[in-house]
């Protein structure tokens, strides 16, 4: 069976109570039929610590791109 290349993007804007939380559950999902090529995460100018946890979440998941 051939999988499908996929990047996934989310925008986010102050999301420091829920980003850490859904970028795992990404990583939770079954990807027997899905090649996972990168996580976009779109920070527009978020001033509370959305960054720095998107950071800290992509040392142990380096698809991860913020």
């Amino acid at each position: 069976m051939k999988k499908i290349t996929v990047t996934i993007g989310i925008p986010a804007f102050n999301e420091e109570l829920n980003i850490e939380a859904f970028l795992l559950s990404i990583f939770k999902q079954d990807t027997k039929k899905i090649d996972l090529k990168e996580v976009l995460v779109y920070s527009d100018a978020s001033n509370d610590e959305t960054d720095t946890i998107v950071e800290k979440t992509r040392k142990n998941h380096p698809l991860i791109k913020l």
